[in-house]
């Protein structure tokens, strides 16, 4: 099934939600999520896990990645709306309607949510009335999440182009035309606006001009938002292979061939990166040279993106399992069976890993042991990873966006 059964009002399963990238060793009580723009470091105290705050129902499918900003969860769902929810009683804010799906994760800026819709807009809502201060056209579907930095917003759209837009007037500063759909999220790093497309190239253009500076070409889709670190970017593709290309030149550095697709976002930690592929394996490769410094077999793709904290890389697998992995050797420490394959990406926090299934539930695990501390049992699945912010893990469902502390 193809994007465009989606905009005819057909569902499958979908990525839109994982942990992008992230250039950084996270210390023990603390993890990393981020935007394409920086990486924002989250530590907290969690003294009360396992009770159920509140649960918001939206009465649909909700995939993609939920925002948290000042006590405010912001989500999107296939029943045409961007919500609002207080983030401690699961009391509705507030509820935008655009003209169809939002699969768009939202970005959350400066008082105002950006959010893209199936309905092909680029949306500006006030985060505090849920009122709309603009909206911005294109000519096909917004699977993209916006990227937002220094009052630009970067959007790929399904009409092939990837746009950037005032952020505070919704003007369009320039587009950049690519051979086929822009539905990988942009990353803006030192100046450069880097970003994958269906066309089987990675773009690194200008933030400014929009101008190209170079283009790098596969043999597959590049979906997975690249990892920028020391002058070299780091992407997959659906050709079985993953890249590093120069950042300025976007020469190619090396490339290693997997036995299946990687299009889930790789993680770069202490000059080594990780990353999972539909042949099973997780690996870990020396950044600078690409050489194999080990590899780990499970028993299904390896869609989740890696996590790594305390020298443990933590992964899921559609063979039911999340998994913990020396991240030096690649031995494993332990693993944890769910019911059924574990998409999401894990977050680490205060001992415990984080995790969705799709079983439908949303597991607590012993980072230690792999001992199950308790599981939330919801009405539907995500592969969005979970976020925690001042001891309250925000995990969105295909159901609910569930508030668990």
């Amino acid at each position: 099934m193809n994007k465009e059964d989606l905009k005819n009002g057909k569902a499958r399963r979908l990525s839109f939600g994982k942990k992008i990238a992230t250039v950084a060793a996270a210390t023990i009580g603390s993890f990393l999520i981020g935007s394409a723009v920086g990486f924002l470091l989250i530590t907290g105290h969690y003294d009360h896990w396992g009770t159920a705050v509140s649960r918001f129902s939206t009465g649909y499918w909700v995939s993609p990645s939920a925002a948290v900003e000042d006590g405010v969860v912001y989500v999107g769902s296939v029943d045409d709306h961007l919500y609002a929810v207080d983030a401690l009683t699961g009391q509705e804010k507030w509820r935008f309607r655009t003209g169809s799906w939002v699969l768009s994760s939202p970005s959350v800026v400066d008082n105002i949510v950006y959010v893209g819709s199936v309905d092909n807009n680029l949306y500006a809502v006030d985060a505090q009335t849920g009122e709309m201060k603009w909206r911005f056209n294109t000519r096909d579907a917004i699977f993209s999440s916006p990227t937002v930095a220094d009052g630009v917003v970067y959007i790929g759209s399904d009409d092939d182009q990837l746009y950037a837009v005032d952020a505070y007037t919704g003007q369009e500063k320039w587009r950049f035309k690519t051979g086929d759909d822009a539905d990988a999220s942009p990353a803006v790093v030192d100046g450069v606006v880097y970003f994958g497309g269906d066309d089987h190239h990675l773009y690194a253009a200008d933030i400014v001009t929009g101008k190209e500076k170079w283009r790098f070409k596969t043999n597959g889709n590049v979906n997975s938002l690249p990892a920028a670190a020391d002058g070299v970017v780091y992407f997959g593709s659906c050709d079985d292979t993953f890249y590093a290309v120069d950042a300025k030149t976007g020469e190619e550095k090396w490339r290693f061939k997997t036995g299946g697709d990687v299009d889930s976002s790789p993680t770069v930690a202490d000059g080594v990166v990780y990353i999972g592929s539909w042949d099973k394996n997780l690996y870990a490769l020396d950044a600078r040279t690409g050489g194999v410094k080990w590899q780990f077999k499970t028993g299904g793709i390896v869609d989740s993106s890696p996590t790594v904290v305390g020298g443990t890389v933590y992964v899921g697998s559609n063979d039911d399992h999340l998994y913990a992995v020396d991240a030096r050797t690649g031995e494993e420490k332990w693993r944890f069976k769910t019911g059924n394959d574990v998409d999401s990406s894990p977050a680490v926090g205060n001992g415990m890993v984080y995790v969705w299934s799709w079983d439908n539930n949303f597991y607590a695990v012993d980072e230690m042991t792999g001992q199950e501390k308790w599981r939330l049992k919801t009405g539907s699945t995500a592969e969005s990873a979970p976020i925690m912010a001042d001891g309250v893990v925000y995990a969105g469902s295909n159901d609910n966006t569930h508030v668990v502390r």
